[in-house]
């Protein structure tokens, strides 16, 4: 388990930010192209387009769901997540974030 100040480290760390931006444009055009029918579909459009306007200011914001949300795994396992791991984080923040 990371400690709270290596937890601290990994939201600075420039290549999980890298990962959990592209993540965060890869999340707002799938919101693109959900359904109308999809469960709060309305601000999810608005969080997609915020997204998209800015990845950089929002990645600030998800990459502490995805440090938080894997805050009982170690540094070493939190940077080996793969790509998969990370959009699934992201695209789970999204309801946070609406």
């Amino acid at each position: 388990m990371a400690t709270l100040l290596e937890l601290q480290g990994l939201l600075n760390d420039p290549a999980l930010r890298d990962r959990v931006r592209a993540a965060v444009v890869k999340t707002a055009l799938a919101i693109n192209f959900e359904s109308g029918s999809t469960e709060n579909h309305a601000a999810r459009m608005v969080l997609a387009k915020a997204w998209l306007s800015d990845p950089f200011g929002h990645a600030e914001k998800v990459v502490r769901y995805v440090v938080g949300a894997n805050a009982a795994l170690t540094v070493a396992e939190i940077n080996a997540l793969t790509d998969a791991e990370v959009q699934s984080h992201v695209d789970a923040s999204a309801s946070v974030f609406i």
